[in-house]
């Protein structure tokens, strides 16, 4: 266990200390440095959130604790904005997890759940994705590649990564799709708290988390402009998408609804049909202003080769 310098050279993993005598977090603890990760303890409440502001951890592992003090503390650590947006949090549970539980973790900014019956190989692969995202968020923050109110990529970062799988597409002889989304907050009789531009896209920005695979790429290229470039995604893989999307940010908006506007285009097999990424992400957000309709789906379009070409151009995508 280390307690010095918070800066190592191993990721570094911040842990709530658990209740005494409760094996799974002594377990926890022991996994972790065996398998070469950085570890710290702190007490929750606010020493926690100091620690976790000093200290800048790659992940954070919460307990529950008693009356959902892991939770509030999760909250508490995403409101505060001392830490990167793209810091992983996961809750540790004593217990099976019910439905009310992941909708709760999930409403509270935790990433995921670890239950038993504790599985050590299944964890420490778990643990290394989301740190290898947060290390590479942080490699494209310090590239410029990242929007910071967000912590998506933005335009340029965006259409770099476009590129690089377009190319990866061509190669494989793979599907890749790309959707756009436009959010507009339908105007309320009194203006309450979900009119706030900052709301608005925050949650834009928890809906596109929860609804995206780790594989996607997801940028933000306006206010509430968002697109997603979901390799392996074919026509209806987009359709699916979009859909999750819609569903995942209008439930629970009452009493002011967002209305979503979408847009897509898709390459069933980019070694047959060789495109430059950028032009698809400029093809899907083409598409939704004139796209195709699908479906009778007002606010879901297709581009097509009946469309205009697009003639918008974003910075870093030329």
């Amino acid at each position: 266990m280390s307690d010095g310098n918070p800066r190592t050279s191993l990721p570094l993993v911040l842990v709530g200390q658990g209740e005494k005598g409760r094996g799974e977090h002594d377990w926890l603890i022991n996994l972790l440095s065996a398998n070469r990760y950085g570890v710290l303890e702190a007490e929750g409440g606010a020493a926690f959130r100091v620690r976790a502001a000093t200290a800048q951890p790659d992940l954070i592992i919460l307990t529950e604790g008693a009356n959902g003090a892991g939770l509030d503390l999760a909250r508490a650590l995403r409101a505060d904005g001392h830490i990167d947006p793209s810091t992983p949090i996961l809750l540790l549970l004593p217990r099976a997890a019910s439905r009310a539980d992941r909708l709760a973790s999930l409403a509270a900014g935790v990433w995921d759940l670890i239950t038993p019956p504790y599985d050590p190989e299944l964890l420490i692969q778990q643990i290394g994705v989301f740190v290898a995202a947060r290390l590479d968020a942080a490699r494209a923050t310090a590239d410029g590649l990242i929007d910071r109110a967000t912590m998506l990529y933005n335009r340029t970062g965006l259409a770099r990564r476009a590129r690089e799988l377009g190319a990866l597409a061509y190669r494989d002889h793979a599907a890749i799709g790309c959707l756009a989304v436009v959010v507009d907050v339908l105007p309320a009789p009194a203006a309450g708290p979900d009119t706030d531009p900052a709301a608005v896209v925050t949650r834009c920005v928890q809906a596109l988390r929860a609804t995206t695979r780790q594989s996607d790429v997801v940028g933000r290229v306006g206010a509430t402009e968002f697109v997603i470039v979901a390799p392996g995604a074919d026509a209806a893989g987009c359709r699916r998408l979009a859909r999750r999307v819609e569903t995942r940010l209008v439930e629970g908006a009452s009493p002011v609804s967002p209305r979503i506007r979408a847009g897509y285009d898709a390459v069933f097999n980019a070694g047959y049909a060789p495109f430059a990424g950028v032009d698809l992400l400029l093809r899907a957000s083409s598409a939704v202003r004139t796209g195709a309709v699908e479906d009778d789906v007002e606010w879901l379009r297709r581009y097509g080769s009946s469309a205009p070409s697009p003639t918008a151009s974003y910075p870093g995508m030329e």
